[in-house]
């Protein structure tokens, strides 16, 4: 039995996100080790994945979203990679987004593991993650923009229905 339940990470006020938050800390945490010991991750390595799915959860999905971090699925990690990282950062890079992707892709089966998320999710996540020619083809797409081309380019992966546009 898991010691998180899937309401404790459902923010609410601002309490709540404090709140959500560390717990989401901890849950990391535990996801590292996890990592290392059931995956025998090299430690750098599990770092990397930990700290790109840190990104992930916390600044797209919980602050971003103001969502459940467990209710990640596919869809919202197409739209993280293929908007929102993009748009966040300086010079976005597979490379750098990479770790996020592989790093929700192991999140997922750790999560169905603590009885956290299904079976089904942990499987879509897993297909979005590996999709990297998408991922690139995206960030490809955004730097070719010229003129007024940005709304066609934001309509191939909206953020429309996320919680709240910063």
């Amino acid at each position: 039995m898991s010691e998180f339940t899937y309401a404790e990470f459902t923010p609410g006020s601002l309490a709540d996100e404090l709140r959500v938050d560390g717990r989401c800390r901890e849950l990391l945490q535990r996801f590292h080790q996890w990592l290392l010991t059931q995956r025998q991750l090299p430690s750098v390595e599990a770092g990397a994945l930990a700290a790109g799915t840190d990104y992930l959860l916390r600044d797209f999905l919980l602050d971003h979203c103001r969502e459940n971090v467990l209710d990640l699925s596919a869809r919202r990690l197409r739209q993280f990679g293929g908007t929102w990282y993009i748009l966040k950062n300086l010079e976005p890079n597979l490379p750098e987004l990479r770790r996020s992707l592989q790093g929700a892709a192991h999140f997922a089966v750790f999560a169905q593991e603590l009885g956290l998320m299904t079976a089904t999710a942990a499987a879509e996540i897993a297909e979005a993650a590996a999709d990297e020619a998408w991922y690139a083809s995206r960030i490809d797409s955004f730097h070719a923009i010229t003129d007024d081309g940005y709304p066609a380019w934001e309509r191939g992966c909206s953020l429309d229905d996320v919680g709240r546009v910063r």
